[in-house]
């Protein structure tokens, strides 16, 4: 797989399932035994995951800030923001909007993401929800 297939698969994900909210999309960009780190996922507990976040943020958006990549490995680093409208990191809805950066790694083969290791900056995040201190889903 070229370094700029892999990589449109990543802003793919991006672009239409986050950024669209279409989680049917997930079927066609994800492997079937997805693996987020080292829990397997599959497509069912990512699309699981994926409402969490619609859920706490309806109005979220992705923005990819740098992505780079060499064979079947993506690199990302991004900006996500939103309106914190529903329980997020055992904070309740605050109506405030927030940003947090996220960088990733992500294994695409056959065309589809097959892993992906991702960390956020949840203190941030945390912080701008006004809960303050260290915690959360990271």
């Amino acid at each position: 797989m070229s370094d700029g297939t892999a990589q449109a698969v990543v802003r793919r994900y991006y672009d239409e399932v986050i950024n669209h909210q279409n989680v049917a999309a997930l079927e066609t960009i994800l492997a079937t035994r997805f693996v987020h780190g080292t829990e397997a996922r599959g497509l069912r507990g990512q699309a699981a995951v994926v409402q969490t976040y619609f859920s706490a943020f309806p109005d979220i958006r992705v923005t990819i800030d740098h992505l780079v990549g060499e064979g079947e490995t993506v690199a990302a680093r991004m900006t996500w923001s939103g309106t914190h409208r529903g329980p997020w990191l055992g904070v309740a809805a605050t109506g405030r909007a927030v940003a947090w950066q996220v960088m990733a790694f992500y294994r695409v083969a056959d065309g589809r993401i097959a892993q992906a290791w991702v960390t956020e900056d949840t203190e941030s995040l945390r912080r701008q929800l006004g809960a303050g201190g260290a915690g959360g889903r990271g």
